[in-house]
């Protein structure tokens, strides 16, 4: 894009050279010109002569849109930047055309989600249809296809979170925002979040939103907010945040905070409580919780090598590894090989291959799986130090104070350095 404004430049094109652009960026996906020459055909598009379009015509109007920058050319296939397209979608909604244009490029009303087989050329032809179900308010054909996009060819890819930042994620002003429902402005504001929290990167400016958010609209506050801001060593904030803990969720979080401070016995108390109310609200034998916080208060649960509550302990994070929606079961599941160890059961030999943590980032995760190896003795130095190093200067540098100062006691312990004793390394050791 040109330095100029791409809204000014957008409102000074004439009206065909700005309706081609439209049919793009509703498309979203990069389009070869037969495509879009057919899209135009099928939306009425006219030159200025009255007459329909030709190749000629329409290789005459994308050469002039290339040469000023307001389209892309991608291996043959023409696209508009991004910036440009979220507002040329804006201008048509307010025109009331985005349906019209829609079906002129494919995308049509009411369309079901597929079955197996996906019908989309490209993960960013996807996330085009993704993107006109959100404008034109069709949010069960959306959540349809988001749940069919995690049991099919893009299971591995975030959709909600990559339309979301493909549409101006960050500027919660946008009008097609402010039309949504409450439930997925929600969800906007959550996942970018979570995923965030996970890769320790800057969550301030989504704190800040979410939080004006929650308090323009009255919403309860959402359990991420405490995950956030326990994250980042900030307990007084998270309690007033938590509030009167209503639901287990919020209970566990205040168990949490505790085992922040260093008061592993409170927290353990905390999270007795928080456990029996999970079980009376739920009604379910196999069940745990499922946010980080129960994870972290695995550790105040082995502090101190108390028999009878290990094998407690063995028991709950066998229920939960049986839990299918909880996304924490890979976690609960080694957690119970740690357990298993301290009671003297048969542990798996060895620790982590190299190549592990070739693919793992720094972040939550690396750390969360280099714990058990910890626990159990078996995390080789020479492997695990400097990714638990660069994990902590990650969170350092992006204000996760707790997980710094955990990630630098982590690394003193695995160097030999005497550490303090309020902290996730603290565990007994195995029989």
């Amino acid at each position: 894009m040109p330095a100029s404004d791409p809204r000014s430049l957008f409102n000074k094109l004439n009206p065909i050279k700005r309706d081609l652009i439209c049919l793009l960026s509703v498309h979203y996906a990069p389009m070869s010109r037969t495509d879009l020459l057919n899209a135009a055909r099928r939306f009425g598009l006219r030159t200025e002569k009255g007459r329909a379009f030709t190749h000629g015509d329409m290789k005459s109007i994308v050469d002039y849109l290339l040469e000023k920058k307001l389209v892309l050319d991608r291996n043959r296939a023409i696209s508009c930047p991004l910036n440009l397209a979220n507002i040329a979608c804006d201008s048509v909604l307010d025109e009331n055309r985005f349906d019209t244009l829609a079906d002129a490029v494919g995308i049509k009303k009411s369309q079901s989600y597929p079955s197996y087989f996906t019908p989309y050329s490209s993960y960013e032809h996807f996330l085009g249809h993704l993107r006109a179900k959100i404008y034109l308010g069709e949010l069960g054909d959306f959540f349809g296809m988001i749940d069919w996009a995690g049991q099919s060819y893009y299971r591995d890819q975030s959709p909600h979170l990559d339309v979301f930042v493909s549409m101006g994620g960050g500027d919660y002003s946008q009008p097609w925002f402010r039309r949504l429902p409450i439930e997925l402005r929600l969800s906007f504001f959550v996942l970018p979040l979570e995923r965030a929290l996970f890769r320790l990167e800057p969550v301030d400016h989504l704190i800040q939103a979410l939080q004006k958010e929650v308090t323009e609209n009255g919403w309860s506050a959402p359990d991420i907010l405490a995950d956030a801001l326990l994250l980042q060593g900030k307990v007084a904030e998270a309690r007033s945040q938590i509030g009167h803990p209503d639901t287990p969720e919020q209970a566990v979080r205040l168990a949490w905070a505790s085992m922040v401070e260093g008061d592993y016995p409170k927290a353990r108390v905390l999270f007795e409580n928080a456990y029996e109310q999970l079980l009376k609200s739920t009604r379910k034998r196999n069940v745990y919780f499922q946010g980080l916080a129960g994870i972290f208060l695995v550790a105040a649960q082995l502090d101190g090598a108390d028999q009878a509550r290990i094998l407690a302990l063995r028991e709950r994070l066998k229920k939960g590894a049986k839990q299918k929606d909880n996304a924490m079961t890979y976690y609960l599941d080694s957690l119970s090989t740690v357990v298993n160890a301290l009671l003297g059961d048969v542990d798996a030999p060895g620790s982590p291959h190299d190549w592990v943590f070739e693919r793992v980032d720094p972040g939550i995760g690396l750390l969360l799986f280099c714990l058990p190896w910890q626990w159990r003795g078996k995390l080789s130095t020479e492997i695990a130090l400097s990714e638990i190093q660069d994990t902590g200067k990650l969170a350092e540098k992006n204000g996760y104070a707790w997980i710094a100062k955990e990630c630098q006691q982590f690394a003193e312990r695995l160097q030999g350095k005497p550490v303090p004793i309020t902290h996730c390394q603290r565990t007994a050791k195995p029989r």
